[in-house]
């Protein structure tokens, strides 16, 4: 649930942000590579990065040595989240927790 009365429900690109991570990072390598096809196939700008197939398999390798998976703002975005698995059974739900950066 979002607090923010302007916000206006999205579409984000999986590889980019720590909820997207996370779960490609978990879920079965069936299921990721699967995701990953479709990502490939896809004409958006924000699946462009599913063509780098090293970076994102060390993006997600590291995800999951961490076990969390982090979205850092950049100057252009105040968004910054973390997300974590929640594992049940054979498959993966997940938790998520975004918000802005902080105002100096």
């Amino acid at each position: 649930m979002n607090a923010d009365r302007t916000f206006r429900p999205q579409r984000f690109p999986l590889l980019t942000t720590a909820h997207g991570r996370a779960y490609l990072a978990f879920c079965s390598a069936q299921e990721r590579e699967a995701i990953l096809k479709m990502l490939r196939a896809s004409k958006s700008r924000g699946n462009a990065i599913a063509h780098e197939t090293a970076l994102v398999n060390k993006t997600l390798a590291e995800v999951r040595n961490r076990s969390y998976a982090l979205r850092l703002a950049d100057a252009a975005d105040r968004v910054i989240g973390f997300a974590v698995p929640v594992l049940h059974g054979q498959g993966v739900a997940q938790e998520h927790r975004s918000g802005g950066r902080p105002r100096r």
